[in-house]
């Protein structure tokens, strides 16, 4: 018998949320600051990618 995590849905979209969050931030507040180049506009987006995985929850078996 398979169970199935109802909240597993809810805790992916958060962590989408949240990185989504930690990357417009940052892209906004380099923009503003120094100037935004590709670089850094990558590397902000790997940060936030990196923190999606991070907060991605397993899924349940």
């Amino acid at each position: 018998m398979q169970r199935h995590d109802v909240q597993w849905q809810v805790e992916v979209r958060a962590a989408g949320g949240y990185a989504a969050f930690v990357a417009i931030l940052a892209l906004c507040v380099d923009a503003v600051g120094t100037g935004l180049t590709a670089p850094r506009a990558m590397a902000w987006t790997g940060l936030a990618a990196a923190l999606f995985v991070i907060l991605l929850p397993r899924a349940s078996a």
